[in-house]
């Protein structure tokens, strides 16, 4: 594990470590884990860009006031609304970043999602829209924004609770196979294998998928009627919060995975340095190569299926079925497919 105290020091050292003006995008920083990592990552730099993905647009721009007004004044910050469960909008939004970034984008923070206890929500792209946040729309915001060269990609899910996919119906399209259980189990399982074949790929970038443990944030109650809210707020918390992360402490170590030579890109754990902070006294680089499963305070590891996925090649089956789904819902969403069916 890295000690709290180890993540704030390497945190407090990258204005003066890192490039002064750095450009980031946070997709899901409009709340809990997203946005304590935003700030964070704002009180910390100098005069960074930064792009701020969400649905709110209330919320967005509550954010970037405070930001301005309150975190670092020095900073650019804009937010862009975007519904983020269809791959079109995820299109748009690369479309519009790769425009305002001069060909350099240093930092990509993925933590859109939401709990959800109901059946398969299919979007109008054919993608149950719980997955398509967790899973394919984050894989299409990195498909995307590759050529951008960033140096660290971030996805906050549930990495090291890796389980069995179920191969024949990897996007849960069968109503028998949903349920909260392998949604979750295929967002994770599916986010390490493809992040552990970019690596092999884009050996500059460092692909860490992190847990978060249990934190408390407002996303414990979302998602469920007002029954349920009133239970999670007065009996399900009071019983969780002594084993509880502060969203506070939570956003600094998602900063931390982002920023620090513990997580190094394939080329940069080759050469012995990489892009990053250099690392606290007492911390040594994470076991993996360009791409890092992370648990909850820092140590890497990896659910009991990952090895013979591994083996059998899955990582490059996964990535393989993650670009054909996200070309078939770019034609169902410009009715490429609609067209091809009549001719």
């Amino acid at each position: 594990m890295v000690a709290i105290a180890a993540v704030r020091a390497s945190n407090a050292l990258i204005s003066t470590s890192l490039s002064p003006s750095p450009t980031a995008l946070f997709v899901g920083a409009t709340s809990g884990i997203g946005q304590s990592t935003l700030e964070a990552f704002a009180a910390n730099t100098q005069t960074p860009t930064v792009f701020i993905v969400g649905r709110s647009k209330s919320a967005g721009e509550s954010i970037v006031n405070n930001l301005k007004g309150n975190i670092n004044p020095g900073g650019k910050y804009e937010f862009i609304p975007a519904d983020c469960t269809l791959i079109s909008e995820v299109d748009r939004v690369c479309d519009y970043v790769k425009d305002k970034v001069n060909g350099q984008l240093d930092f990509v923070c993925l933590s859109c999602g939401y709990l959800s206890f109901g059946g398969r929500d299919e979007t109008k792209e054919g993608l149950d829209a719980l997955l398509s946040l967790r899973y394919y729309a984050r894989m299409r915001f990195v498909q995307r924004l590759l050529p951008l060269h960033p140096k660290h990609i971030l996805s906050v899910l549930a990495a090291t609770t890796e389980n069995k996919l179920i191969e024949e119906d990897l996007t849960l399209k069968d109503p028998k196979n949903y349920g909260i259980v392998a949604c979750a189990t295929h967002a994770s399982t599916m986010t390490s294998l493809s992040f552990e074949h970019l690596a092999k790929h884009y050996p500059d970038t460092a692909f860490v998928h992190s847990y978060p443990g249990i934190v408390k944030t407002q996303a414990f109650t979302r998602g469920f009627p007002w029954w349920g809210q009133l239970l999670m707020k007065s009996v399900v918390m009071p019983i969780l919060t002594p084993f509880a992360t502060s969203v506070e402490e939570c956003g600094q170590r998602c900063l931390f995975y982002l920023t620090s030579k513990r997580y190094p890109s394939w080329s940069g754990k080759q050469s012995g340095g990489g892009h990053g902070v250099n690392l606290p006294d007492g911390v040594e680089v994470a076991e993996g190569e360009g791409a890092y499963l992370v648990g909850a305070t820092g140590q890497t590891g990896a659910g009991k299926p990952m090895n013979p996925y591994r083996e059998r090649g899955m990582r490059e089956k996964i990535w393989d079925h993650t670009e054909r789904t996200l070309e078939d819902a770019r034609k169902k969403s410009t009715g490429e497919m609609l067209s091809a069916s009549r001719t």
